[in-house]
């Protein structure tokens, strides 16, 4: 049996689902919620239960209610909305922190830690145990299933997986055929977030502090501002070609990473000196190094970038802040000057 404390924390799943929790059964109006023996109709993290219908809902201006009471005045300050602030009901103000959207799915980080994801689940993308689409904001669970994960730092939405970062460790669900998920099974999704493991098989990756997932492929950025890549176009390739994609690796030559994305086809980063660097599928210049290489296995500096509004220059770029990559393109902010793209023009990107 589930503690007070916590049962408003699980998952809104069908109830053709209840049978996998023990105790659990449909005696009160909940509509498709779970229920727990105490009658308690039990909510996602973050939101709160409306009985007409059965429901549980997030209110306007992203705060939320975690707790029996009623739903935040979304018309208050900044300050009265601040995190974890107390009700006067007794339940807990939460608020959106972060916000990350795949392909069909879209996923949310709440400053309680715990994130919510919504929309196509076929692929298990969502992290609810289920692949069930949803129309509302789920929370993710644990690799058990059986409670949420909690303490999450960074959450990063692909075209069908999902990664987060909690505690230095990364967690990724939904698809794998290409190993984004970066347990070593690859071809075998999941539907709970499963942990990625080190280069060499057996350890867990720790270290992390920020995720960013592409279509097929995820990067995460470590403590020691070096960058560690799974899945496609990851950047890295052994002499004998086996990139064991499947598990996560170091990304080659970065380090002092301050800025990293991946998109469809590539992955770039920007360095504390300035640099930016990237990888993958050159075939529309989307690595950025002016070479007519159709594809980049290893990180190549970004050299003809167009400045926006400017002629194409050939010059490597010495001054970037942030990256930003899309599907066959990529663009970096500069210090006190005009952006830089570089890739596919053929929409005017």
């Amino acid at each position: 049996m589930l503690s007070s404390s916590t049962r408003l924390t699980l998952l809104n799943v069908a109830a053709a689902s209840c049978f996998a929790l023990a105790g659990c059964y449909q005696a009160l109006d909940c509509g498709s919620l779970l229920v727990e023996r105490d009658g308690s109709c039990m909510c996602p993290a973050g939101t709160t239960f409306v009985a007409d219908p059965p429901s549980c809902r997030l209110v306007d201006g992203g705060v939320v209610v975690v707790g029996d009471g009623g739903a935040v005045d979304a018309g208050m300050t900044p300050d009265a909305q601040a995190d974890d602030a107390a009700t006067p009901d007794g339940g807990v103000a939460v608020r959106v922190t972060a916000i990350s959207a795949g392909a069909d799915h879209t996923c949310a980080l709440l400053s309680n830690r715990t994130a919510l994801c919504w929309g196509a689940n076929d692929l298990g993308q969502l992290g609810d145990g289920t692949r069930i689409p949803r129309s509302l904001p789920t929370p993710v669970l644990s690799a058990d299933g059986m409670s949420v994960l909690d303490e999450v730092d960074s959450i990063a939405a692909g075209a069908g997986h999902t990664c987060a970062v909690r505690a230095g460790v990364v967690w990724c669900w939904g698809r794998n055929d290409w190993g984004q998920l970066g347990n070593g099974e690859e071809d075998t999704d999941s539907a709970t977030p499963v942990r990625v493991l080190a280069f060499d098989r057996v350890a867990i990756l720790a270290g992390a502090i920020a995720v960013r997932a592409g279509d097929n492929n995820t990067c995460a950025l470590m403590t020691d501002t070096t960058v560690q890549c799974w899945g496609l176009h990851i950047g890295r390739c052994s002499v004998s070609g086996d990139c064991n994609n499947d598990v996560a690796g170091p990304v080659s030559l970065l380090g002092d990473v301050r800025s990293l994305e991946v998109g469809t086809e590539v992955g770039c980063v920007a360095t504390g000196g300035g640099a930016a660097w990237c990888w993958g599928d050159n075939a529309h210049s989307a690595v950025g190094d002016g070479l007519s290489t159709s594809y980049a296995f290893r990180p190549e500096s970004v050299r003809a970038a167009r400045v926006v509004g400017e002629p194409m220059g050939t010059a490597i770029l010495v001054d970037a802040l942030a990256v930003a990559v899309g599907s066959r393109h990529a663009c970096a902010a500069r210090t006190g000057r005009p952006a830089v793209c570089w890739g596919d023009n053929r929409s005017l990107q």
